[in-house]
């Protein structure tokens, strides 16, 4: 009797095996090695690739804020806002909406699987960036200040290995930085109203936060950052200071990469020598670097000072593209990099123009009410303005706790029996983020720095007193 080969074996049985084979890499060997099963994968394509989703967005991962990340694309607050206000209701009453009698309700709004095959495959390809950063992270972060250098880039840094927990904050921060850009941040200029919406937002010619901007700016604070509590706008920060940090010397050689173009007077006719469209400079971009102070070639004089600090505050404002451009920019050729940062550069520029402004906010940019002051809203408004708050939190999962890092460092004066957010007015939040979002304080678990030897590892579990004057 013949032995059956994929050839010979019915369509339905092809689709489950290619359904539970370990992975979407020997989905493809298999369907380029049978015609078989790559006409089986072709009838039931989004159903086996729905299935590897749910593999791949297993724990850590988070298949929810991974299609909120999905589905956030192309909705400007500026000019989508009723759509955006409905997707991020919907991610904040998840729960309820999953409760929903009407199954009709629930599918409009739930955020528990993608809808179709075009869904399925952006999930696919968001999972490689995530899985890019998570593993990335521990190889770049900075050194905590209380350790030696050698010790931390020989000893320590070499062996991370970050548990599921710090996995699970990291990610999730991660995820809303993608959320953040995708509704507030930069337009993308294939847009028609594009120029229209960077005015809006504050990123345009004159990239003022006091104009229309701010307001717009207000909205996204109390739809957006009310939804969680505060310690996990600080797990933002930390993963924000390490793209920023990753970052730097991309930028850095971007910039001076521009610098030796114009002056050697090829920058005009460099696409012809080239053959690539996408390297020469637009003439945007170019008059937006010469007049705007970002080049040793400025039509005004310009200081190494406020070079440095224009090229600086501009590179803020492109870490404003999310993580998107970061993980182009990092595996991109350096010719590409080019491309990629002439064709985002903000639209115009002046000497007299101040730096186009970031996205993230820390305490750092004052002319914005500052995140920590920002009532929450459900679910968040769970931990407001309750006095056993520390109490509380140990009744919740691990990933839902802040961390030792954080309630270290974030928690100040807690003997007068009022709320955490009092207590974080107490202490200087602007230190706390300038000095160690670097190394991705409120991130780690308190074993790990224990491991780390954390100086400050014992005020975690020890309320600050207050210190009375005497009379």
């Amino acid at each position: 009797m013949t032995k059956p080969t994929l050839e010979t074996l019915p369509k339905e049985l092809l689709i489950q095996i290619l359904q539970r084979l370990p992975d979407l890499e020997h989905v493809q060997k298999l369907i380029l090695s049978s015609s078989s099963c790559y006409e089986a994968y072709r009838i039931s394509q989004y159903s086996i690739l729905h299935t590897h989703v749910e593999k791949l967005f297993s724990s850590p991962y988070n298949l929810r804020e991974a299609l909120l990340v999905i589905r956030s694309r192309e909705l400007s607050f500026c000019s989508h806002k009723e759509e955006a206000l409905a997707l991020l209701d919907a991610w904040r009453r998840r729960e309820e909406i999953k409760q929903l009698t009407l199954r009709s309700a629930a599918e409009k709004f739930a955020l528990e699987q993608p809808v179709n095959l075009e869904e399925t495959i952006d999930l696919i390809h968001l999972h490689k960036q995530l899985r890019f950063f998570l593993d990335d992270y521990p190889t770049a972060i900075s050194q905590p200040p209380w350790l030696e250098r050698q010790q931390w880039e020989i000893d320590i840094r070499p062996h991370i290995q970050m548990s599921p927990v710090e996995q699970v904050r990291f990610l999730r921060a991660l995820c809303r930085l993608y959320i953040l850009k995708n509704l507030f941040g930069p337009i993308d200029r294939d847009s028609e109203t594009s120029l229209d919406e960077e005015l809006k937002l504050g990123f345009g010619p004159d990239h003022s936060v006091y104009s229309e901007g701010f307001h717009t700016f207000m909205d996204a604070y109390r739809c957006f950052y009310g939804i969680f509590p505060h310690w996990e706008h600080q797990e933002m920060g930390c993963v924000n200071r390490y793209l920023r940090d990753r970052l730097d010397p991309i930028y850095e050689s971007i910039y001076n990469d521009f610098d030796k173009i114009v002056e050697s007077g090829v920058d005009e006719t460099l696409a012809e020598n080239v053959g690539q469209n996408e390297i020469q400079i637009p003439l945007s971009a170019r008059s937006f670097l010469l007049n705007g102070c970002f080049s040793r070639n400025a039509s005004s004089s310009v200081s190494p000072w406020r070079l440095f600090e224009q090229r600086r505050q501009l590179t803020s404002f492109m870490i404003s593209w999310g993580p998107d451009l970061a993980y182009e920019l990092i595996k991109a050729p350096r010719e590409r990099r080019w491309a990629l940062v002439w064709n985002r550069l903000p639209i115009g520029s002046h000497p007299n123009y101040p730096a186009p402004h970031e996205l993230f906010p820390g305490r750092e940019i004052p002319v914005i009410t500052p995140v920590e002051k920002i009532p929450h809203i459900y679910p968040a408004d769970q931990h407001e303005r309750r006095s056993d708050f520390r109490q509380f939190w140990s009744t919740l999962p691990a990933t839902e706790q802040p961390s030792a890092g954080w309630k270290a460092l974030c928690l100040g004066q807690e003997d007068l029996g009022l709320s955490y957010e009092w207590a974080m007015l107490s202490i200087d939040l602007n230190q706390v983020e300038r000095d160690n979002w670097g190394w991705g304080y409120a991130l780690w678990d308190e074993q790990r720095l224990k491991e780390w030897e954390f100086p400050r590892l014992e005020a975690q579990n020890q309320p600050a007193q207050l210190l009375l004057m005497a009379p």
